[in-house]
């Protein structure tokens, strides 16, 4: 099944139709390893019109077959359609062709289940799973299709309720649907979960932040507050399940933080290496980096973008763990991210986690430790957009979110960042005022003195003219930089002030420094040319305005390594300057240097 398998990936739909018409036999055998038939293929791409074509190659009873097909998990079509899709379209067709089949089966096969009430291997029927998505386009439309919707309402793995699984994903919306659909089991747990959340998850404060959904979770939260009846009870057994929300108390989040840490330094150093020896080569390589090898394996071998190591770990967690960005965007390009992103390897770790594990951490690629931390917690939230929202806050076998135990791993980088950018700032922070303090001192002391008016003797001097005006400069962006250092020593130095704000100040700060030193660097050029009169074509005045330039150039060639290191930084400040200007101004600007271009080619330039 490989050739059907790269068509897939490279989204030939009219190769993969092809093959299949050939050998419509396949239709029913799976095609990778989580046992995916091409049916789920169609329907997870999003197809309804391919889905279509493919059912109608069979015969009735093989598409009743193909249908109920179920992969690895236990999935079916109709479980893909609300996993990987809001395109009501893949359902009706799906539906539809029950319908048209069910009337030409025998008696035993009508007695199973409908499509609707079928369940994968955690008891979640698809519309379960629509509302564990939070894909409300395709809960309303599954609602119309479904007899009983309060047998969809829990799961039966752990029998959490589907109103529990909809605000742990922080699915507002779709939370308000299904209490409109008059669920009675609603318990006093969700709303611990929901308190616990808005104290604890940033997103969901951001989310409050909007006006729109902040009247959506004031909503919700007063119809959970009238069904809440934690005053009658008291839970003494917490149960674990897949996705599990704890309620923890900060003292024994601290203590259980104080226990991982002393069990970390008793673990032996060969476990990194113990692991490694363990991955398989697609797994190796993508740790490595090394992006050909991956994507001649995955090219030559479709189906191994699926391969799980024995710890349960699929390509895309090692990546995340070893921080291989260019292996990230190759799965990326090849559409799998959210496929893959919500396995659960051993241990409870979810691909956030993995972020969190520092044992395959080898340094970052940037000056300072201040901008490594930062690097880690763009990571972090990076990789925190594509799993899925049910996820973020689960825990794993040590009790801890994703979150929890990133900062735990992260501990000693982060007291390495704030003695890092304490020093930093007092250095450069001293050294400004003393730039400061020079070029004061300049503007009072003009070169060449003054005549009996008061007036500079080079005032009509081009030289003179730039000398006041880097001296300006100088003094004003060493005084500029004084703010942004001073910032910095009064900020809070919390694990996520590194995340933007205090590398953005310390980026900005840098960027004022080296400007006020260049700047003063060239006011002491001009002061030479202005001061020291030499004779003309004499070998000593090339000498002497050469070495007047020269402490420019020695301080731009030791500081371009530095200079490389802030320069995205500071790309990124600039690209967010740009979104704050009107679209329209950055428009009209474009138009009239386009203009200007074609003036100029017209004149023959």
């Amino acid at each position: 099944m490989e050739e059907p398998q790269r068509a897939a990936l490279k989204e030939d739909w009219r190769a993969f139709k092809k093959f299949f018409e050939q050998d419509k036999k396949a239709l029913l055998e799976p095609m990778d390893l989580d046992k995916n038939t091409a049916i789920h293929v169609a329907t997870h791409a999003g197809k309804p019109r391919l889905l279509a074509e493919l059912l109608d190659m069979l015969p009735g009873k093989d598409r009743w077959r193909a249908l109920r097909a179920k992969n690895a998990r236990s999935c079916t079509v109709l479980h893909h359609a609300t996993l990987f899709t809001d395109n009501v379209e893949i359902v009706d067709v799906v539906l539809k062709c029950e319908r048209e089949v069910t009337p030409l089966l025998d008696e035993e096969t009508d007695e199973e289940l409908a499509l609707v009430e079928m369940k994968n291997e955690l008891g979640e029927t698809p519309l379960y799973m629509a509302a564990k998505e939070g894909n409300i386009k395709m809960l309303q439309h599954m609602d119309k299709s479904v007899a009983d919707i309060h047998l969809h309402f829990l799961r039966d793995s752990d029998k959490l309720p589907i109103l529990h699984i909809a605000i742990i994903g922080q699915h507002l919306g779709t939370s308000l649907r299904i209490i409109y659909c008059k669920m009675n089991n609603i318990t006093s747990r969700i709303l611990y979960a929901y308190i616990y959340l808005h104290a604890e998850w940033d997103a969901v404060g951001r989310v409050w932040e909007k006006k729109k959904q902040h009247k959506l979770a004031e909503y919700l939260a007063d119809m959970l507050v009238q069904k809440d009846n934690s005053w009658q009870r008291t839970c003494n057994e917490k149960q674990r399940t897949v996705v599990v929300l704890p309620i923890i108390k900060p003292a024994n989040v601290a203590a259980r933080k104080k226990q991982l840490n002393e069990l970390k330094d008793t673990q032996s150093t060969n476990q990194t290496a113990r692991t490694y020896s363990e991955f398989t080569p697609l797994l190796l390589a993508a740790s490595a980096g090394i992006v050909e090898i991956v994507e001649k394996i995955i090219d030559i071998y479709p189906e191994s973008i699926n391969h799980v190591s024995e710890n349960e770990q699929n390509v895309l967690h090692v990546a995340v763990i070893t921080r291989q960005k260019k292996i990230y965007q190759v799965i990326k390009n090849y559409g799998a991210l959210k496929m893959l992103a919500g396995r659960i390897s051993d241990k409870g770790r979810t691909l956030l986690h993995q972020v969190a594990r520092m044992e395959y951490y080898r340094g970052g690629q940037v000056a300072g430790y201040a901008y490594e931390l930062q690097d880690e917690l763009r990571w972090y939230e990076r990789v925190k957009k594509i799993i899925p929202p049910n996820l973020v806050m689960h825990c794993n076998e040590d009790n801890l979110t994703a979150r929890e135990q990133f900062e735990i791993e992260h501990a000693s980088m982060l007291k390495e960042a704030q003695e890092w950018i304490k020093e930093t700032a007092q250095s450069c922070s001293t050294v400004a005022v003393l730039v400061a303090t020079v070029a004061f001192a300049a503007a009072y002391t003009v070169p060449g003195g003054t005549d009996g008016n008061g007036f500079p003797v080079f005032i009509r001097s081009p030289a003179f003219l730039f000398f006041t005006i880097m001296d300006v400069v100088a003094l004003a962006s060493s005084l500029a930089s004084v703010v942004m250092f001073l910032s910095i020593l009064t900020s809070p130095f919390e694990m996520w002030e590194f995340h933007k704000s205090l590398p953005r100040k310390l980026t900005l700060g840098f960027g004022l420094l080296f400007f006020s030193l260049t700047a003063a660097m060239l006011s002491f050029s001009a002061t030479i040319l202005l001061t020291v009169k030499l004779e003309y074509n004499k070998w000593s005045s090339s000498l002497i305005y050469s070495a007047a330039f020269f402490p420019v150039s020695i301080f731009r060639l030791l500081q371009f390594p530095f200079y490389m290191a802030i320069k995205d930084r500071l790309l990124m400040l600039l690209k967010k300057l740009k979104k704050m200007v009107p679209s329209r101004i950055v428009k009209s600007a474009e138009k009239s240097k386009m203009r200007k271009y074609r003036r100029f080619g017209r004149r023959g330039y």
